[in-house]
């Protein structure tokens, strides 16, 4: 995608991301699930929106998918492994997404105790 570019995360209401996750435009929900990482409250609400995209036909939204489960180990300072390690198993063997689950393994390393 060679209009990729980095943009400034801003806060946003889990009711505005959840229109974007499913009414708005494919290209947005990337950058919708990063900004619900960030500053939702809800840890485990996000990780359970991530998990249910993790097989998106998007590559983009399932790699923020990934990156959001390092995110939230980074912020939250936990992740519930049971669930998310097999969707990064199996996402492992995705070449397209395959480094984003190394980083989020690293973050798991980082960030929390494990």
């Amino acid at each position: 995608m060679s209009d990729l570019k980095y943009q400034k995360v801003e806060p946003i209401a889990r009711g505005d991301g959840e229109a974007i996750i499913h009414n708005g435009p494919v290209k947005e929900i990337p950058l919708t699930l990063i900004r619900l990482a960030y500053f939702d409250t809800d840890w485990a609400w996000v990780q359970d929106k991530c998990i249910s995209l993790s097989s998106h036909e998007n590559v983009w939204v399932r790699r923020a998918c990934v990156i959001c489960f390092g995110h939230i180990a980074r912020i939250h300072g936990t992740i519930d492994r049971a669930k998310v390690d097999p969707v990064l198993h199996r996402l492992r063997n995705d070449p397209e997404v395959a480094s984003a689950v190394e980083e989020a393994y690293s973050d798991f390393q980082i960030f929390l105790d494990a």
